[in-house]
């Protein structure tokens, strides 16, 4: 379960990401794939909302994953990825030129249970951290766990 603190900090946190800011520090720390699908954008929101409940009720699990912003249009959507630590990790999933491109990143060095932890996270944002492939496994599941075809472009 997510403690509040974290739970109230982290819409800000995810927009704020200042673990982004410098492109030679975000790389440690983040991962993209561009996904081809052959289905329709509803089909596969749909797809990804069943996988979010199906990763969440597995054994392994060790993250607790929230959906937190979905277009109706199925052009976006955002997976926010607690760890047991309840540092952020952020999944976005966008549709762009007729392929959706998948983006994984951890968004702060210092973990959401830590009160005002976004604000620490915005003095600290040229910290390089490794996040040890936690970002790629990350999609690969979300991926797995698909009910549709996905092939990594």
């Amino acid at each position: 379960m997510v403690t509040l603190s974290a739970i109230l900090q982290a819409p800000i946190q995810a927009v704020l990401r200042p673990s982004m800011w410098l492109p030679f520090i975000r790389s440690l720390h983040s991962h993209t794939e561009t996904w081809s699908i052959d289905c329709t954008k509803t089909e596969f929101i749909s797809s990804i909302l069943t996988a979010v409940h199906t990763v969440m009720e597995q054994e392994d699990n060790k993250e607790f994953w929230d959906i937190h912003k979905v277009e109706k249009d199925g052009t976006f959507i955002r997976i926010f990825a607690f760890t047991r630590a309840e540092w952020l990790d952020v999944m976005e999933i966008s549709y762009k030129d007729g392929h959706y491109e998948a983006h994984s990143f951890s968004s702060g060095v210092v973990p959401l249970i830590v009160p005002f932890a976004f604000i620490c996270n915005l003095a600290l944002f040229y910290t390089p951290f490794l996040d040890t492939g936690l970002n790629k496994e990350r999609l690969k599941r979300l991926r797995d766990a698909l009910s549709v075809n996905v092939t990594v472009v």
